[in-house]
């Protein structure tokens, strides 16, 4: 196995920055200049054991991995073969509380790319953890340094998740109500009321055994039936009785893809379902938990939990 640092990854991944950089720069931007990557120590290196916290496929092999305890980002520039970890700086005051019986600090949430090309991370907390709160933070080159943006007025704007998909306007959802705002500045200083979105108001969520996915666009009832939501309302495409509860939903290569378990079965580990043509074609069992699902711009689909970063292949999953 290849080894972050090795004559191999290095020139891997200096040829995956060389190209990184070649497409920043047809965007009329110029590009980030990356430091020389040397074999750093092994409690560094991704392949170490972090936690997850996000994963956002950037543009062709690029991705960045959120990492929740070390904080920070990890770029890949070649599918996942080779990774960058690049701390956060603690621009911000670290919370200690827990989570899934491990000590928490809540550097970044979430992370996303506007069209200027530049990253955008996301803090936020709320009771019972912590006292609310909100922050954005951005970086122009690619993570190697972060500047705080503002904090935000949490009782009556408290971001908490990027709405629009990397290389657009930075929207986001406030105050987990459905209100969607969208940036009109480059410090995140300004932002327009957009419109609500009724099923992503968890504060008002009364209806039992209905979930929602891919930002509303999908949505699945825990009796197995999945929808397509269409200009004229819900549209039935699947019922999968395998599973009663979903931790997420993706469409990627002309297929929908469904992660989730059979909570009445008494077995925690989920299942990744496709379906295609309103049948389902292929069923994976996996040993994770809480499975969450992204589509990259090669409509490739990558799976991420807590504890590591798969790509699916055929009938298998790829760790990465």
């Amino acid at each position: 196995m290849t080894t972050l640092g090795s004559p191999l990854c290095s020139s891997v991944c200096h040829w995956g920055m060389l190209l990184l950089g070649a497409w920043l720069a047809s965007c009329g931007q110029e590009p980030p200049r990356y430091p020389t990557i040397r074999r750093p120590p092994a409690t560094s290196a991704v392949r170490s054991g972090p936690l997850y916290a996000d994963l956002v496929p950037i543009h062709g092999d690029s991705l960045l991995a959120v990492l929740q305890l070390q904080g920070g980002i990890a770029l890949t520039t070649d599918a996942g073969r080779h990774w960058i970890q690049r701390p956060h700086q603690d621009i911000i005051p670290r919370l200690k509380y827990f989570r899934w019986g491990l000590p928490f600090a809540p550097i970044l949430n979430t992370v996303t790319m506007d069209h200027h090309k530049v990253l955008w991370g996301l803090t936020w907390a709320e009771p019972p953890h912590s006292q609310p709160y909100s922050r954005l933070s951005y970086s122009t080159d690619f993570g190697e340094t972060w500047s705080e943006s503002q904090s935000l007025p949490t009782d009556t704007f408290l971001l908490y998740r990027f709405y629009s998909r990397p290389g657009q306007p930075i929207q986001a959802l406030t105050n987990r109500h459905g209100k969607l705002y969208q940036m009109q500045d480059r410090l995140g200083k300004r932002w327009t009321y957009i419109r609500t979105i009724a099923e992503l108001n968890a504060v008002q969520d009364t209806v039992a055994g209905v979930s929602y996915f891919a930002d509303a666009q999908f949505k699945f009832l825990d009796t197995g039936q999945l929808f397509f939501r269409t200009k004229k309302g819900w549209k039935p495409v699947a019922q999968v009785d395998s599973i009663n509860e979903v931790s997420d939903v993706c469409l990627c290569q002309g297929s929908i893809f469904l992660a989730g378990r059979n909570r009445n079965s008494g077995d925690a580990n989920q299942m990744l379902v496709q379906v295609r043509n309103g049948r389902i074609r292929d069923s994976i069992q996996t040993k994770e938990d809480y499975l969450q699902l992204r589509c990259d711009t090669k409509d490739r689909l990558w799976v991420f939990s807590r504890f590591g970063v798969w790509q699916k292949s055929g009938h298998t999953l790829s760790k990465r």
